[in-house]
């Protein structure tokens, strides 16, 4: 399916206007990520892996007890539309993207 929506995505993966004239939707984000994920790995270039952060600060002074509610695992797990996931992997395709992340 990505071959057919993205065709000749290896020429034309640096052109913003051509990736943002194609998509695919899917129902779940577990979907998304594994299509992002397939299309990442087609990208001629090393992938740096970023993760969030895994903390919590609560409003109340009682912050070190939300540990034992919100463990890190259960923190990294969640899914959110228009959020990250814990993990992110990423791609630098010139040397200057570095200054913009």
């Amino acid at each position: 399916m990505c071959n057919e929506i993205y065709e000749d995505f290896l020429h034309n993966f640096r052109n913003a206007s051509y990736l943002n004239n194609h998509a695919i939707v899917t129902p779940t984000n577990r979907t998304v990520t594994d299509i992002n994920e397939y299309m990442l790995a087609m990208v001629p270039s090393v992938a740096k892996t970023y993760f969030s952060i895994d903390s919590l600060t609560g409003a109340s002074t009682k912050s070190d007890q939300l540990d034992i509610v919100y463990p890190d695992e259960f923190l990294n797990s969640l899914s959110f539309n228009g959020l990250p996931e814990h993990r992110l992997e990423l791609k630098c395709l010139y040397l200057s993207c570095y200054y913009e992340i």
